[in-house]
């Protein structure tokens, strides 16, 4: 049903397009905003590469009659960055996301605040980049940090920023502001919204490093029946989900945790698989599987 709301949605937003397009000119800002809007659209039904080459012609035409320091550019320039890094093209993502900042820079604007949180959670998943992730994200939450409290951009970059510090090794300051906006989101959102998924996940990591898996079960659950209920119980969200759980799990050991971590990491390897992960992801899987089934097999209070 929301498949068809959004085929219904592709098929206006290209006639509005296409009317705008001969009154006003391909390059009026007007036709440019709603040419974003219809490549979001088609984004959404998996028409990626007509939605690549529709947004990328919007974000040029914007920078051609607004010039690049235009909020509406960088928002243009955000969106398509964000799509970018949605299909897999961080490389793409980051050069644009820099050109965004430095048209901004110094301005204490909103999207230059927002430009900045989409490069810091960029950053913060590369490896060996938590560094810059953390400066970002920092400069992000003092210029969002100045409107709204309950943005709900700030607290998904406070959140990060704490991943960030974690990433760092400084897991008591990087804990305190996981916490912080775990504590926030849920009085925005509820104890099940979908913003809280990927801070509970961190949260869980923080406990594991911290050699508390019982807490960490607690708080990986959440996040396992959050990515449920809003990506599906057979979305990657998931399968990472139950795959960070198994690991609290195994951590914590006992028979009945064990099993539960065994039938979890066979669950996530079959949506891993149906999803046509990378080999590496497979593998992971299969080495803790291993280290799962030899756990189970040790002897109550013995040595294998």
């Amino acid at each position: 049903e929301q498949l068809d709301r959004f085929a219904e949605a592709v098929e206006k937003l290209a006639r509005a397009t296409a009317t705008l397009e001969r009154t006003l000119g391909a390059d009026n800002p007007e036709t440019a905003e709603i040419r974003r809007y219809w490549a979001s659209a088609l984004d959404r039904v998996g028409r990626t590469d007509e939605a690549e080459a529709e947004m990328e012609r919007a974000v040029a035409a914007l920078e051609k009659t607004l010039g690049p320091k235009h909020p509406t550019v960088a928002r243009s320039q955000g969106d398509l960055a964000a799509f970018y890094a949605r299909h897999g093209r961080e490389g793409e993502a980051e050069p644009l996301l820099r050109r965004c900042i430095a048209s901004l820079h110094g301005g204490g604007s909103r999207e230059e605040g927002d430009c900045l949180r989409m490069l810091g959670n960029l950053l913060s998943d590369a490896p060996g980049r938590a560094a810059e992730a953390a400066t970002s994200l920092e400069e992000a939450v003092a210029i969002l940090g100045q409107g709204d409290p309950k943005d709900p951009f700030l607290l998904i970059a406070l959140a990060t920023l704490g991943h960030a510090r974690v990433q760092l090794g400084e897991l008591s300051a990087g804990e305190r502001v996981l916490r912080d906006a775990i504590a926030r989101l849920e009085a925005v959102y509820g104890p099940e919204g979908d913003q809280l998924r990927r801070p509970l996940f961190w949260l869980g990591e923080v406990e594991l490093a911290r050699g508390q898996p019982g807490e960490a079960v607690v708080t990986l659950r959440r996040g396992l029946a959050v990515a449920e209920k809003h990506r599906g119980a057979e979305s990657t969200a998931a399968a990472k989900a139950a795959e960070t759980l198994a690991r609290a799990l195994a951590a914590a050991g006992g028979g009945e945790n064990l099993a539960e971590a065994a039938r979890l990491v066979e669950r996530a390897t079959a949506i891993y698989r149906g999803a046509n992960a990378s080999p590496e992801r497979l593998a992971s899987l299969a080495d803790l599987a291993k280290v799962i089934e030899r756990a189970a097999s040790r002897p109550p209070g013995g040595v294998s």
